[in-house]
């Protein structure tokens, strides 16, 4: 698990998973086929059905299989690790960087071979998560963990990855209302503003939006600007008028947000071999998302698309909080965060929307536990993590 952030592929294992399909609670099945029943019937009336449909279903049963991993877990035991593969993600990028722009690099946000700024920052957040509910760490780990992530939240310049782990950690605080974790709550303000600090100290008058900026200080400056996607976000919608059964279809978005697209090229080595086929110019922008994870539905999928999302969403939070497992809950939130001006739940991803949709497998499973057994929710033999967590701490407090 520590290894998929740094190596993305090797989350495809998880496929394999999607065998465990009849080992789920009932009514969990009957969520996912609802899911991919609706997904798959909405490609039947977007433009190209022969290729909406295939992918819809191909996108239902890949979320299925990492639901079906995430369930196998049963707890946070394996998925913990990933605390580390997400800290390696945000120290190779602070190096990068620093190689790329030298002693300047404070200028500049964060790079990595495989992500984007935003993406680097997303790391962070769900690191900082980790770290802030583990209680077996030594204080001075645990907190130059946080820091870490802290720091590489900051220097990405991700607002929507700030304010996801900020959320996150508030509601882990008010899921568990100990004053130890109100505490850590209250450091880590500090550290982030320890850190701003700092920053600011080593790059002075660089706060300005443009190269060369400050990305803490670019934040700051820009605020609660969209930085955009007001267009994008009204392409969109635009889409869905048009198609407001099924949507365009799964994958091809991208025509109908030209503010993203970019014209077909093929891979250097294979360009004199002539343009872009037919195939591969339809699904141009097949990457291309609307930063907004209901109007991306409306637009791919239409009102039948969304019903579905929004039933798969809606369960996942629910069993995220009667899970009694404060960490799931805090990623569910930040998840959601980041949802309002991206798109963290679409799969496949560079690994994000994997990690959500295991994150609630277990969720899944812990609720199957918790819950009075009945014909849906069947319970599940016991097992608990090897780290102590916040919520543990909690329930043993006076």
């Amino acid at each position: 698990m520590a290894l998929v952030p740094i190596a993305p592929p090797l989350y495809l294992v998880g496929l394999r998973a999607v065998t465990l399909w009849r080992e789920l609670p009932l009514l969990v099945q009957r969520i996912l086929l609802v899911f991919i029943g609706l997904q798959t019937l909405s490609g039947l009336f977007t433009p190209e059905p022969l290729l909406s449909v295939p992918f819809a279903l191909l996108r239902g049963i890949f979320i299925g299989a990492m639901i079906c991993a995430g369930f196998y877990l049963k707890n946070t035991r394996a998925f913990g690790a990933l605390l580390w593969g997400e800290i390696a993600t945000v120290l190779i990028s602070i190096v990068t960087t620093y190689l790329r722009h030298g002693e300047n690099f404070w200028n500049f946000r964060l790079e990595h071979p495989l992500y984007w700024p935003v993406s680097v920052g997303l790391s962070a957040a769900i690191a900082f998560l980790f770290a802030f509910v583990r209680e077996d760490f030594p204080r001075a780990a645990r907190a130059a963990l946080i820091s870490v992530a802290i720091l590489g939240m900051l220097l990405s310049g991700s607002r929507a990855a700030q304010g996801a782990a900020v959320l996150g950690a508030l509601v882990i605080c008010l899921r568990l209302m100990n004053p130890r974790a109100w505490r850590r709550f209250a450091t880590s303000l500090g550290i982030a503003l320890v850190i701003s600090l700092g920053v600011a100290h080593f790059t002075p008058g660089q706060t300005n939006a443009g190269s060369g900026q400050n990305p803490i200080g670019r934040s700051v400056e820009v605020g609660l600007d969209l930085n955009g996607r007001g267009v994008i976000w009204g392409q969109a919608w635009k889409a869905f008028l048009e198609h407001p059964v099924g949507g365009v279809g799964t994958f091809q978005i991208g025509p109908y947000i030209p503010a993203l697209m970019l014209p077909c090229k093929l891979f250097p080595p294979v360009e004199p071999f002539g343009p872009c086929p037919p195939i591969m110019v339809r699904l141009n922008g097949a990457w291309n998302i609307a930063h907004n994870v209901f109007l991306h539905g409306l637009a791919e999928t239409g009102v039948l698309g969304l019903l579905g999302w929004l039933a798969l969403l809606g369960f996942l939070g629910y069993a995220a909080f009667k899970s009694n497992e404060p960490l799931l809950l805090g990623l569910y939130v930040a998840y959601m965060t980041v949802n309002m001006v991206d798109n963290s739940t679409l799969v496949p991803s560079p690994h994000y929307a994997e990690v959500f949709y295991v994150a609630m497998g277990i969720a899944v499973a812990l609720l199957a536990r918790a819950e009075t057994p009945n014909r849906a929710l069947e319970p599940l033999e016991p097992s608990k993590p090897p780290y102590k967590s916040l919520g543990e701490r909690a329930e043993s407090l006076p």
